[in-house]
Order: structure tokens, then sequence, then C-alpha cells
């Protein structure tokens, strides 16, 4: 007892042996690497035998027969027999939260004996028939700053299992994340928040025991069960310390699955979108901008009050870094921030439900475990599950200095590093480098919110270009924007930009000019995209297409049968560059997208693409759709840089209408009758201006 044996001497106790001492847990012995088989069940027979022999010595050599009652104690053996899981609490979770059933995850139970901790899984079909990863993530010390990220813990290990045929187990592995491990890579510098995210921070500790079976689960014979197990001296816990963890299930074509965050202790839940909403929350700053400008708080309705939102091609890329809108917004206070919009979730990173095992090993009948001598392998470039966002700004307009980034010279940089949607890093730093190095020095915090898909960020003036870059290097970016650097008789710095706003003349201003010819081609239903025929009108006074020019500015206007609405329908010209061959250009169109409105204008690349969209504008001074003194009409604006700069008498312009609210990309080169539009009018050239 007290001497050098197995309790508080030198042996495995408390002494210098496995648990407490100087053994394989400490720096003397070999640590987690060296796999040691601790299995509750074979000291059955052992325990019974010494029992048995004490008996005998009190008992003055009676014999006392002593029952076996290993099938009735706490342990748990993977061995394929479930029933000493019957009665332990289990979890339930959604069925039917995944299209394939052999991974939709039942129910999960977690048990700890004094050597173990057990789990068990349930999947709706059996597991393994094809290629499957079952994940969990556990956080031993429960300290969400340590380990892995994950919203609402810290994975300290991972235990990852695969299997691809006939419902064997391949291979069962213990990971061990590494959080001293330091990335210090081109697109971050020694970020601890971002090392975090790097999945190859999981080192392989060893091999554990695992089984799957066919279940019996709410007496169903189609269920799937898996039972698998962790000695408690490789999590670093003892037996009355409770972990969270989660499991996760995925197959080979993208399909995924899995629970909430669990306690094993308390057996309570936490689900993953309420723990990033609180985590997004947290991390979104909170700053107010001048009246009636911008506030970085992750609503973005002032956006829409205020900035030209520009429209980007939807690229087929990683929807999460898929940029679909952007803007950027210099207040009265000459204060500048930055808007962008992307298809599904921004920053979202991945949780690498996705990617295969890191290691599928071989089938071996179901069970495995470490083999004498095998060597454990794991890649070491880091591999980060976060995605990043560049926003590169030229302040002082000079394409000469600073970082060269597609024909401007940006001498700062937003950075923006996210990972599950939640911001992680938010700077602006100055450019130091020469020749393009990368050195970006000074960095600062600057403020940023996002919510799902939309983020905001307080950045600088000039000319900009943005991209982002998703985990698995999928990239989307924007043309570069470029602005005019405005110089008043007074050398006074003006507002940066190329024009003033447009001004929609009235209706009846006496400014518009009619298309003569113009006349529409059918009797389009229903009444507001029907474009009026001047013989129907009363008078002459306006015309289906009628067209102003202010030198920076061409405006349209053409008038319909009943009140046009452009949230329900599409209103457009296609403009002909240089002689009337019949092929238009140019498109110009409204649009009504995810409740805002928008001109956009489009340029002819031919193809499979037919229209590219080279810009937009939620501006509600670039259009008007109302009904004034009974006159019916919708009139818009574009400015010649954004299309061409029309020549008198040489080019030429033709109205049409669609019923739908969605960009006019589907309209035919030349509209006309089944060719993507509802009505159009016969082409018209550029008439002659006085001034």
């Amino acid at each position: 007892t007290n001497g050098n044996g197995l309790t508080n001497g030198n042996g495995l106790t408390n002494g210098n042996g496995l648990i407490n001492g100087s053994g394989l847990r400490t720096s003397g012995g070999l640590g987690g690497y060296s796999h040691i088989e601790l299995e509750g069940k074979s000291n059955t027979a052992r325990i019974s035998a010494i029992a048995i022999l004490t008996a005998l010595m009190l008992g003055g050599g009676c014999i006392y027969y002593l029952w076996d009652t290993g099938e009735e104690r706490e342990t748990i053996g993977i061995d394929g027999n479930f029933d000493d899981w019957k009665g332990k609490e289990r979890t339930n979770d959604t069925i039917g939260d995944t299209s394939n059933a052999n991974i939709d995850i039942v129910s999960s139970a977690v048990t700890t004996d004094k050597v173990h901790m057990s789990f068990l899984l349930e999947t709706k079909e059996p597991m393994f028939y094809e290629e499957t990863t079952v994940r969990t993530l556990i956080d031993s010390d429960n300290n969400p700053n340590t380990g892995y990220f994950y919203p609402g813990m810290g994975a300290d290990y991972l235990i990852e299992i695969h299997g691809e045929s006939q419902g064997i187990v391949s291979s069962s592995l213990l990971y061990t994340f590494d959080d001293s491990k330091d990335i210090a890579t081109s697109r971050a510098s020694n970020n601890d928040k971002l090392s975090r995210s790097d999945w190859n921070g999981f080192h392989s500790l060893t091999k554990l025991k695992a089984n799957a079976t066919v279940g019996d689960w709410d007496n169903s014979a189609s269920g799937g069960q898996m039972e698998f197990q962790v000695p408690l001296f490789d999590l670093g816990i003892d037996a009355g310390d409770g972990i969270k963890f989660v499991v996760t299930t995925s197959d080979g074509n993208g399909n995924h699955d899995s629970t909430n965050i669990i306690n094993s202790a308390t057996k309570q839940e936490q689900r993953f979108i309420d723990r990033v909403t609180i985590a997004r929350q947290n991390a979104n700053d909170n700053r107010n901008g001048a009246l009636d400008g911008i506030n970085i708080d992750g609503s973005f309705g002032d956006w829409t009050q205020n900035a030209n939102i520009k429209l980007d091609s939807d690229d087929e890329t990683n929807p999460n870094s898929d940029i679909l809108r952007y803007a950027n917004f210099t207040d009265k206070a000459g204060d500048t921030f930055y808007y962008i919009n992307v298809e599904e979730s921004i920053l979202g990173g991945t949780n690498f439900t996705d990617l295969k095992a890191k290691n599928t090993g071989t089938n071996s009948g179901g069970d495995s475990i470490l083999s004498d001598g095998e060597s454990i392998t794991y890649n070491v470039p880091e591999m980060l599950g976060s995605d990043e966002i560049f926003i590169f700004i030229d302040s002082d307009y000079n394409t000469s200095t600073g970082y060269m980034s597609y024909s401007i010279g940006a001498d700062k940089l937003i950075h923006i590093i996210g990972h599950y949607g939640i911001i992680t890093s938010s700077t602006i730093s100055n450019y130091n480098g020469i020749d393009n190095d990368w050195n970006w020095i000074n960095n600062v915090d600057t403020p940023t919110a996002n919510d799902y898909n939309e983020i905001e960020t307080l950045g600088d003036d000039g000319n900009y270009y943005l991209h982002i870059t998703s985990w698995d290097d999928a990239r989307d970016d924007i043309e570069a924007e470029i602005y005019n650097k405005v110089t008043l008789p007074d050398d006074e710095i003006g507002k940066n930009g190329s024009r003033a706003d447009p001004s929609i003349p009235a209706w009846n201003s006496g400014n518009w000019i009619a298309l003569d010819g113009g006349n529409d081609n059918l009797d389009a239903s229903p009444d507001s995209v029907d474009i009026l025929n001047s013989d129907d009108a009363e008078n002459d006074v306006y015309d289906n297409l009628m067209y102003y020019d202010d030198g920076e500015y061409m405006y349209f206007m053409m008038f319909f049968e009943d009140d046009p609405d452009t949230t329900a329908n599409s209103y457009g010209v296609v403009l002909n560059d240089g002689a009337s061959d019949g092929n238009y250009d140019f498109l110009v169109s409204t649009v009504y997208q995810s409740g805002t409105q928008y001109v956009a204008w489009y340029s002819w690349v031919g193809g499979f693409t037919g229209w590219s969209n080279t810009g937009a504008t939620s501006d509600t001074d670039w259009l008007r759709s109302s009904t004034v003194d009974g006159q019916e009409h919708v009139a818009f604006a574009v400015a010649y840089s954004v299309t061409f700069t029309p020549v008198d008498g040489e080019d030429y312009f033709k109205g049409a209408t669609e019923v739908g609210p969605g960009e006019a990309d589907g309209w035919a080169r030349d509209p006309g009758p089944a060719q993507g539009v509802d009505d159009y009018t016969t082409a018209a050239t550029v008439p002659e201006f006085s001034n």
C-alpha cells in the first residue's frame, strides 16, 4: 500500500509510475505518443481472483464463491455488443437535417469509468457502407481560448473515425491540438487567432478502439450504431472531469450532420447557430458615424440610403467569397466606409466536414488499435479554415507609389480575417515595401461589423480594389475603382469623384426629345410592360421612347399603358455603338434584387456569357418610376463613362421590357419577339442637340 507498490509508493498511482509520478505522462517518459491499452474489461478476472484469495484468507480456508459481475459494471466494452449502453442517458438530434440517412445523427451518448471515456453514436441508417468520416471535437479543459477554434468551445482534441465499405471502421485516431504553433504567412503575421483555425494544428496521438454495427434503436433494424473509446490518460483528465464535445458526420458527396455542443457532465446543449450569433455580436464593433451617414454596427439600411451600391457578376466560385455587391461612401465628416455583400456566409470559412479524414487506414475487422512500431504522420503546412478580405486603397491617387495592384498604387490595406462568420481580426496598415514586397506596418484595429452575408468597415478615401480569399484559395475580386481628384481654382481639394449625381428632368419639362420612328412593336401583357405607341397618344408631347443628354449623362424615358412597376418588371435600353449593324453593344436596365432597386449596365462579350455586368447603382437619383398627371412612365440615367459617348446620327437606341425584376442578361443582343423581352421598340438614332 504505502511502499513501493501500486498505490502510494513508486508504483502506478501517486508515486513515480504512470499517473502522477515521472512516468509516461511527464517529460521523463514517453508521453501520449505511445499508446498503452488500458482496457478495464481485461482486469475483471484478476480482480475476481484477488477477491477469492482474500476471502480464503479471511475465511480461514473456507471457500466463498464470488460471482463475476462484469456484465453489470459501468465499464463499456468496444466489442460490437451494445447491451452495456442500456440505461445510459442519450442526447437526441434532429432527424432529417441531412439528405444522407447513413450520416443522419439520431442520438449520442457519453459515459466515463475510472479508465476510459466512451461514446455512442446512432444514425438513421448504418454507417461506413460508403465513404464516411465521423469527427468528435473535444474541449477537455473547458477553456474556449485554447485549442482549435469552434464557436462555443476550444477543441483540445480531435477523434477522427473513417470507413468506406462493408460497414467497417478502417481508421480511428486521436489527435491533439498544438496551441504553440506559430502561423506567420504572407497573408497574416503571428496572428494567434489565425493559428487557432489551422486544421493541421492537430497532431496524431494514438489509435483508438471503435466498432460500428447495425443497431436496433427504437426497435428498428435499419439503424446504425458506433461506439468508440478514449483513455482519460490521453485526454489529460480524471474520471470526475466533464468535457464539452461536438460530433460531426460527413460523406464523400458534401453532405454532413452535427450534434449540438454537449456538456458530458450536465448533458446541457448549445446550438451552433446560437454560439455563432453571440460570438459575432461580441466581435462586431459599434461606432456611430456622422449624422445621416454610416454606422458600423452590423445593420446595413444606412448603405441603401447613402451609397452607390454596385453589382458584381455572379462568379462560379466559393459562394462565401462570391462578391455580389460592394460600395464605398465618404460622409460629411470626411470618413470613408466600405461595404461588401457575398452570396452566402461572409467570412464563413470551413469546419472541414467536406474534407477526407487525415488517415483513412485500411479495413481491420471493425477495431482499430495501435500496432507495435507503427508510426503515425501528419501534415505540417498550415491549413487555415478562415476566410480573408483585402481592401487596397490608393489614398494619394498615385499609381507609381505603393503596392501595385490592378492599376492602383495602394499605400493602405484593410485586412479582415474571420471564421464561421465571426470577425477574428480587422486592421488597417501602411505599405512599407519595395518593388511590391509584401510589407505592411503600423497595423491598427479598424471598426468592422458583419451579419450573415454583409460586412462594413471604416477605412480611408482613395482609389480602391478589393478581393476575398476563401480558406480553399477560391477568390473573387472587383475591377479597381478609380476616381479623379478634383482640384478647385483656389487649389482647395474637392471631393473625390468624376461627376455630380444625375438629375432626371420632369416628363413635361421640355428637355426630352422623342426618338421618331421608335414605335413599339407588340401588344404586351400586362399593360405595365406594354410600351405606349405614339399613335395612341392624345397629343405629341411624349412618345414611347424619349431621350435627353446633359453632356455627362444620357437619360431615357418610356411610357406605358398602365402604371409601371420596377419591382416586378425590367425596363431597359440597348445601345448600338457605331453604324447600325443590328448588333447592340451596351445594355442599361432596371433590376430589383434582394429588396433593393438598381439601375445596372452591361456590355456584350458574346459566347455563353452574353451580357456581362459592368456596374450598377441603387442611388434614387438615377431612376424614376411614376405616374404623373396621368402619364405612366419610367425614366433612368446612365453615365457616358460606363457605356460610351454617343455620336449624333450614328449611334442607335432601342427600348425593351420584360416581365420579371431580375437582371436583363438573358436578353438577346437585338431584343425582339422570343428574344428575352416582352415588348420592344424599333431602332432610333441619337438626335442632334444644339448644345
